[in-house]
């Protein structure tokens, strides 16, 4: 599995969790001619929180980090596919980290170039962290890949507004008009 990048609620968000072949469009996840339609339920988010200065990269542009929506699974993090979340930013290593969602969230950094911060903390490379909410993760890079755990609850549905109740219809007149020839 991998991410799909998409637009919910206003919001630029990767999905994690569906495959590159899917097409995300205005809250459906598809491929091909088929189509489902994207119910985003309570959950995880990585919100990105980096200032964007590139400056360090010799001011290249690069398209902005979307909030990372989180399904239950490990995802891998990295800059390139295979892996799970795509940051396509050259101070994110191939293979950065994994992630991993259940009852807990927790980050493993996978030996990357870069490293791996927790709350301005660098986790050990092969060792799970876990991640209490509102945790500030860093991939390798603070201006571009910084990110706040948070846990974005589901908006309730809003209730149909109820129709009028209808006239019960009236039984129908039938009128013949007929010739009779005797």
């Amino acid at each position: 599995m991998q991410s799909t990048r998409s637009s919910f609620n206003g919001r630029q968000v990767s999905i994690a969790g569906t495959r590159p072949s899917h097409r995300v469009s205005g809250g459906r996840v598809g491929r091909g001619g088929r189509v489902s339609r994207l119910v985003v339920q309570d959950g995880f988010i990585l919100t990105p929180t980096g200032d964007g200065d590139t400056s360090h990269l010799a001011n290249r542009t690069f398209p902005p980090v979307p909030t990372i929506v989180l399904r239950p699974g490990n995802f891998s993090v990295g800059r390139d596919p295979p892996a799970d979340i795509l940051i396509p930013i050259p101070t994110i290593s191939g293979s950065h980290a994994e992630v991993t969602i259940g009852d807990r969230v927790s980050i493993t950094d996978m030996g990357s170039t870069n490293g791996t911060y927790v709350d301005g903390q660098e986790i050990t490379p092969g060792e799970p962290e876990l991640l209490p909410l509102g945790s500030e993760i860093i991939f390798g890079d603070m201006h571009l890949a910084k990110f706040v755990l948070d846990y974005e609850e589901e908006e309730p549905a809003e209730k149909p507004a109820e129709k009028p109740a209808e006239k019960p219809a009236e039984k129908p007149v039938i009128t013949v008009e007929a010739e009779i020839v005797a």
